[in-house]
């Protein structure tokens, strides 16, 4: 009877553990291999719709990760709401700074570059570079547990006292 109760509550453990939030390597200033690859965008790849706070769907996006998963590609293809068009953007982790770069552009001349991401919890945290003086400005993916993403940008031009928010968006699964 003890030993099935020991092999129960193990069981019980494991499945526990598996369901859990698991930190990744910038977390935890963690190197990577070819033999111990990244964990901290896992969540990112897919086929995605995104999705206005008023459910308007803006774009479709594709996340490809590389092989050691330490490299993404991003693909947008915007919906005429927002005027058509397309973006591309990379996501590299780096093993010197322990952190992820994004840099990507869009097909009118704008780019977006974004410096020293870190996950945190569920909270994929950069900030972003180019600034006007004065001005600092963080980007988010948080993974939402039902599977969705939010995308989050917040801006504040009086050294962080006050914060507004210039992008919200929703990711769904397609």
């Amino acid at each position: 009877m003890r030993h099935q109760y020991c092999v129960m509550a193990f069981i019980a453990l494991t499945a526990g553990l598996a369901g859990r939030q698991v930190d990744g390597q910038s977390a935890h200033k963690q190197d990577v291999s070819a033999t111990k690859g990244c964990t901290d965008i896992d969540f990112w790849e897919g086929e995605w719709a995104v999705h206005r706070l008023d459910g308007a769907k803006i774009a479709t996006v594709s996340i490809k990760l590389s092989n050691g998963h330490c490299l993404a590609t991003e693909y947008w293809h915007y919906s005429k709401l927002r005027g058509g068009g397309h973006s591309v953007g990379i996501m590299a982790y780096s093993n010197q700074r322990h952190n992820w770069e994004y840099l990507g552009g869009y097909d009118v001349g704008d780019r977006w570059r974004f410096s020293d991401g870190h996950l945190i919890g569920n909270e994929l945290r950069f900030d972003a570079d180019d600034m006007p003086e004065g001005a600092t400005q963080t980007f988010s993916f948080f993974n939402l547990p039902d599977g969705r993403i939010r995308e989050l940008e917040l801006e504040s031009s009086d050294g962080g006292k006050t914060w507004k928010t210039n992008v919200e968006i929703y990711w769904s699964k397609k």
